[in-house]
């Protein structure tokens, strides 16, 4: 009799299992991806396991894990839940019926207060000190040299791939599938609709076609010039290079550090002192409330926590940012604004240690990077014992968690040239620049760059907390494990951002905790007048 009827159902389905599984592995090879074998084990069980492993590869997956599987399972199981942040107003009134709660003043016993700051900067990421570009050609050759080689070794670290230089595309025979990687020199679109990219080497420049009807079309609308991609390609009969998929040298999911102490960073921007529009007294609020003197006492819990406060750019107004900006200042010196900053950061406990760094309305060089403040102008600022005066972007450690924080001036350009970005969700161009491993993707467009010898823009190390600020509008989410934070501003609206629609969030400070990463909105300010009347 045929052994096949004597087969239990069990062992049937398990030949089916190991058909299903070994066309999972195929498939996952084919994307140029790896899978591991507790992957490939529950993916064989579910019928619908492409669309499962192409989320995981849209999310820089190329090593498919058995948790990176289960998690998408279980956000397709139960819709995960947006995440907020919570918003914490300085006054709360309580009432129990008609009878007053008489709440007990306590004694502020800040924890932050116990412990030494515990700060470490790898300098190698900060140009203050660096600079030594004069702005020749070899400058520039230099600095794209730089960062293409950076971003290709990033790139070069995808399993499953057969890299080839562009010098070598006329090698490769017809029907050939191969991957090439390459900086975009210029996207256009056919008159047919198709895609046609420029992407060039150190050595040389080719041309690829992404088909108008072809499935990652849609995805391929998202290039950006100067993008540094890896391209899978195969060579047409007529020798035309198609591309079949391409990969950007996004971040992996990444494990952030947390702090052993239940300590806590105030993540500000945008203060703008000297400005007519600059709101004082929500400013001063914030200081009243590290010191303990208002807030209920969870509020006051978690100002005790404060130890570490980021100052993200614009931290004064400036002088002659733009025409006309005189009529709006009501401190007319650029030396006077900093005194002015110096003093409010003078009035803040002295267990808080500040971390400044510049923004486009600072006295520094526009042009990114740009190093910390001077001391010739911001010397107020100097003059202070708490006080860090780094450089835009600029890496540090606070208590073990490493945040990468740029003021973000580059976002206008990403947003105005990524489909489906906007300022009403300002975090989601940190989604971009991690992608892109970048933070001015596009070079000397919008936001020029200093052709230093290093690319300082350059995303190489990995952060547990990535902050921007410059729009000011707070935004947060996280990205493969990576929290972004955009903070918000002390300036009311301004007749350009009336003019624009964009709406702000003044006087809203998101602290985070060290311990958990995780944000807690501080307002200080409910709107109304500005805060110098």
């Amino acid at each position: 009799m045929n052994a096949f009827y004597h087969s239990s159902p069990i062992s049937y389905v398990e030949a089916v299992v190991q058909e299903t599984k070994k066309a999972v592995i195929s498939y996952v090879f084919s994307k140029s991806a790896l899978i591991t074998p507790g992957a490939a084990e529950i993916l064989s069980s579910t019928p619908d396991f492409r669309s499962i492993v192409d989320e995981a590869l849209s999310r820089g997956h190329f090593f498919i894990t058995e948790d990176i599987v289960k998690s998408i399972l279980a956000e397709r199981e139960e819709k995960e839940e947006a995440e907020t942040s919570e918003s914490i107003p300085l006054q709360e009134r309580t009432e129990v019926g008609e009878k007053e709660v008489i709440v007990l003043k306590t004694r502020f016993k800040p924890i932050a207060k116990e412990y030494e700051a515990n700060i470490r900067f790898f300098e190698e990421y900060d140009v203050t000190g660096k600079s030594y570009c004069e702005g020749t050609v070899d400058d520039f050759i230099r600095y794209f040299r730089d960062r293409f080689e950076r971003l290709r070794s990033i790139l070069r670290k995808r399993p499953n791939t057969d890299i080839r230089p562009i010098s070598r595309l006329d090698r490769v025979s017809t029907g050939q599938e191969i991957h090439v990687i390459g900086m975009v020199y210029d996207v256009r679109e056919s008159k047919k609709g198709h895609l046609i990219l420029e992407i060039e080497d150190e050595e040389e420049r080719t041309t690829l076609v992404v088909p108008k009807d072809s499935e990652i079309r849609r995805k391929a609308k998202y290039i950006l010039p100067d993008d540094v991609l890896l391209f899978k390609v195969v060579r047409t009969s007529g020798g035309l290079y198609v591309v079949r998929d391409f990969f950007w040298p996004d971040v992996e999911e990444h494990t952030p550090h947390y702090a052993d102490v239940d300590l806590a960073v105030a993540i500000t921007s945008d203060w703008h002192v000297g400005s007519r529009l600059f709101i004082e007294k929500a400013l001063k609020k914030f200081i009243d409330w590290l010191h303990g003197r208002v807030g209920n006492e969870r509020l006051k819990e978690l100002a005790g926590k404060v130890k570490y406060v980021i100052v993200n750019g614009d931290v004064v107004d400036g002088v002659g940012v733009y025409p006309s900006q005189i009529d709006e200042l009501v401190i007319k010196d650029i030396e006077k604004q900093y005194e002015a900053a110096a003093q409010y950061i003078a009035e803040m406990p002295d267990w808080v240690e500040v971390l400044v760094n510049p923004g486009n309305h600072d006295a520094v060089r526009r042009l990114e990077p740009q190093p910390a403040l001077s001391k010739e102008v911001a010397y107020a600022l100097y003059e202070l014992d708490n006080v860090h005066m780094l450089g835009s972007p600029t890496y540090y450690a606070l208590e073990r968690v490493e945040f990468l924080v740029y003021h973000g001036t580059s976002m206008d350009e990403v947003i105005s040239r990524v489909p489906g970005l906007d300022y009403a969700e300002p975090e989601k161009a940190l989604e971009e620049f991690l992608r892109r491993r970048h933070l001015v993707p596009t070079y000397g467009v919008k936001q020029p760059i200093v052709p230093e010898r290093r690319d300082y823009m350059l995303i190489e190390r990995v952060p547990d907390v990535f902050a921007c600020g410059h729009v000011h509008k707070n935004g947060y989410r996280k990205y493969k494990g990576v929290r972004l934070v955009v903070s918000g501003t002390f300036q009311e609206q301004t007749p350009f951002q009336l003019e624009m629609g964009h709406i702000p969030t003044p006087g809203v400070i998101p602290i985070l905790t060290l311990s958990d990463l995780a944000i807690h909105q501080l307002k200080v300010y409910n709107g109304g007048n500005n805060g110098t009347r």
